[in-house]
């Protein structure tokens, strides 16, 4: 039985030829799909090859499959990529892909890990795009501060703060903005 093209690129992504898995990962940036990422995420990990590293870095960053962020956050909850959080965070920004729903995630990076990747997850939620994100998603993301503030070292203390009163206001600046057009609507009527 003859493989299929994505079976002979999923294979070829783990070669121990340096040149052919960059030639794959070639290929997957131009058609790959979920399953792909995934492999792509498996391979960051065991790749040591800088030009492998570099070429995932490139990939996940100009993701633009809806469906991706939800394999990049189960990489982020998996312990396994802790080591590469950062690498994969700055990814995040440069896909320009909605991470909203999945805010909470990062605010729990935020809670459990050290500064500079406290920092990371801080910087992803005071960039998000705040009109899509839904009230439960403020209300569980200032639950999850509230519940954590005796956990916060000193040195993130301040951050804590920071995101704290990030999050409470855009909540209420969304609240705002759409009570404003509610009221617009009911003056149009």
């Amino acid at each position: 039985m003859e493989k299929t093209v994505k079976q002979k690129i999923m294979e070829n992504l783990f070669s121990p030829e340096e040149n052919i898995v960059l030639e794959s990962l070639e290929k997957v940036k131009n058609d790959g799909d979920q399953l792909m990422l995934k492999a792509i995420l498996e391979l960051m990990i065991s790749s040591k090859s800088e030009n492998v590293q570099n070429k995932i870095f490139e990939i996940l960053s100009i993701l633009k499959d809806i469906k991706s962020p939800k394999t990049i956050i189960e990489a982020i909850k998996n312990p396994k990529y802790n080591s590469y959080f950062k690498k994969i965070a700055t990814t995040i920004w440069m896909s320009g892909l909605d991470y909203g729903e999945y805010l909470d995630i990062f605010v729990e990076k935020f809670i459990s890990e050290e500064l500079y990747t406290a920092f990371e997850a801080f910087t992803i939620i005071e960039n998000t795009d705040y009109p899509g994100i839904s009230d439960e998603m403020f209300d569980i993301m200032i639950s999850k501060l509230e519940n954590s503030k005796d956990k916060i070292s000193e040195e993130k203390k301040q951050l804590y703060f920071d995101l704290f009163n990030i999050i409470e206001t855009k909540k209420e600046e969304k609240n705002q903005e759409k009570l404003f057009n509610e009221t617009d609507n009911e003056n149009q009527e």
